[in-house]
Parts: structure tokens; C-alpha cells; sequence
């Protein structure tokens, strides 16, 4: 019967383990401010704000997808229509969603391997959660490569069951200093990060201890 389950199990990891790497790379380009900062100089001066104001006001909208962040969303030097608002509230839970499976993912992880390798005193997990890690990633970046507009759009036409992503710049300036080229190198990153820990999962699994 131990045996029977093993494959399930083996499975059941993996899967968990690539999740929680797209969670974690999720979090942590959301949470990396100065991928954004970097960027700031290209629209300094836009809408007459200063590389302080344009920072203070992507600083908040970071603060706003937090555990602890506001309630409601407010930039500092800039107006918000209420579609915007209802959208970015929309974006933080989904970015808040990532969080919790990224809390629970690595809790389940440190009680389901350290189990595993006590029944099985096998590694094969590591196996397949890298090539599954490995693999999704690589075809996002492909279609990244090919058309990140596309990718893009169809992103938010399955995230959303609205319109309320496209924003109309006279009444949501925000959108002035969140280009696609932002966008694209966050994606980016994120498939790097993901592909990065599918390489480990599998460099752990060759190099692991004999037997």
C-alpha cells in the first residue's frame, strides 16, 4: 500500500514545490522596488512630477498589495477614478492570494518531504518537481518572445472578468508611469526566478547523497 501511494505523493510534492517557486518569484519581483526605481528616470518630469513623487506613488500602490497595506488605495500626487480603484483592488488579491500559497506551500513542504524521505528514502521529487518547474517556464517565455502584448492581454482577459484593466490616462494618469516594458521586465523576471529554482530542484537531485 506504501508503494502504491509513492507516486502520488511523489506528484503531489512536485506539483506543491512549483508553486510555491512561482509564488515566491511572484512575491519577490512585486516586493523588489528598485526593478521599478531603475526605470524612474525615463518618465521623470511627466505630468510635472519629481523622481520623488513618481517613487511615492509607485511606493504605495506596493504598500497597497501588502499583508498590511490600506484598505483602499490612494496615490499621493496622482487621481484615481473609481474603475481603477475597483481594479488594483482586484490586482491585490490575487498578489495576496500568491502570498497565502506561498505561506502554506512552504509549511506543507516542511512536513510532507522530511515524511516522504522517512518512508521512501527516495529524492525523485526533486526530479520531477524540476522538470515540471523547468518546463512551464520555459513556455511562457517563449510566447514572451514571441508577442508579450498578446501574452499580456490574455493574461488579464483570464484574470479578470472585466474591462476595468484598461485604463483611460486622462482620468487614471497612473498608467503614464506603468509602461509595458515595466510589465514585460517584471515577467521576466519572474519566469527567471522559476526557472532558476526548477534548475536547483534538479542540480539538489543529481548531486544528492549515495545510498
Amino acid at each position: 500500500m506504501k508503494t502504491f501511494f509513492k507516486p502520488i505523493i511523489s506528484i503531489f510534492i512536485s506539483l506543491l514545490m512549483m508553486l510555491v517557486s512561482i509564488a515566491f518569484a511572484t512575491t519577490a519581483v512585486l516586493y523588489f522596488r528598485p526593478l521599478y526605481y531603475s526605470m524612474i528616470g525615463d518618465f521623470t518630469g511627466k505630468l510635472n512630477l519629481t523622481y520623488t513623487e513618481i517613487k511615492e506613488n509607485y511606493d504605495a500602490l506596493i504598500d497597497y498589495n501588502s499583508f498590511w497595506g490600506a484598505d483602499k488605495l490612494s496615490f499621493p500626487h496622482l487621481p484615481s477614478s473609481e474603475n481603477a480603484l475597483t481594479h488594483f483592488e482586484e490586482v491585490k488579491a490575487i498578489f495576496l492570494s500568491f502570498q497565502i500559497v506561498l505561506i502554506i506551500g512552504i509549511i506543507l513542504l516542511l512536513v510532507l518531504i522530511p515524511l516522504y524521505k522517512r518512508l521512501y528514502k527516495s529524492y525523485e521529487y526533486r526530479l520531477i518537481g524540476g522538470i515540471f518547474t523547468i518546463c512551464l517556464p520555459s513556455t511562457i517565455a517563449l510566447f514572451i518572445y514571441a508577442n508579450f502584448n498578446k501574452v499580456f492581454i490574455t493574461f488579464h482577459k483570464i484574470a479578470f472578468n472585466n474591462d476595468l484593466w484598461i485604463f483611460d490616462y486622462k482620468k487614471d494618469p497612473i498608467i503614464l508611469f506603468l509602461p509595458e516594458k515595466f510589465f514585460m521586465l517584471s515577467a521576466v523576471c519572474i519566469v527567471g526566478l522559476v526557472f532558476l529554482s526548477g534548475l536547483i530542484m534538479l542540480i539538489t537531485y543529481f548531486k544528492r547523497p549515495a545510498k
